[in-house]
């Protein structure tokens, strides 16, 4: 099965609210209580986006965090890998050089793997359409309620 991990669940959370209000800054504090997430692992998260550029981390008594680019150019892709690491389907499948030889080392079929060839197409597909989709994609909800506010 193929699920997003709860740290990229709590990094798209955080991510809508600062889509939905881009020239503001949000506390880590604020945005914890608005989407009830717990205040440590969304602070681990939120340097995580940082560290990827993501998100801007803002220093002082207005400071906080804010988008680091606009939400149409932050992919999924980019947000799993700033919190997750590079998608893999499988152990090898997008890997490459030494890192695919180790892999498939610990695989138990090794170079005779049936099926890694079939699993290696899935996967460029799967990251292609995780990086057609957009935070802007992602947030259109929030940002529809959001308007309605305004």
């Amino acid at each position: 099965m193929v699920t997003l991990s709860k740290k990229t669940e709590y990094a798209l959370i955080a991510l809508t609210y600062l889509t939905a209000e881009p020239k503001n800054t949000h506390s880590a504090r604020a945005l914890a209580q608005r989407s009830k997430m717990p205040p440590a692992l969304l602070m681990n998260v939120l340097k995580q986006l940082s560290g990827a550029g993501l998100v801007e981390s803002v220093r002082g008594a207005a400071g906080g965090y804010r988008l680091g680019r606009p939400a149409d150019e932050i992919t999924l892709t980019e947000v799993i890998a700033a919190v997750d690491g590079p998608v893999h389907l499988t152990a090898c499948a997008g890997t490459a050089g030494e890192e695919r030889e180790h892999a498939r080392q610990g695989c138990r079929l090794g170079g005779g793997c049936p099926v890694h060839g079939a699993l290696e197409g899935i996967h460029e597909r799967l990251v292609a359409f995780l990086s057609s989709i957009t935070l802007e994609q992602i947030a259109a909800d929030e940002l529809a309620k959001s308007a309605g506010r305004n």
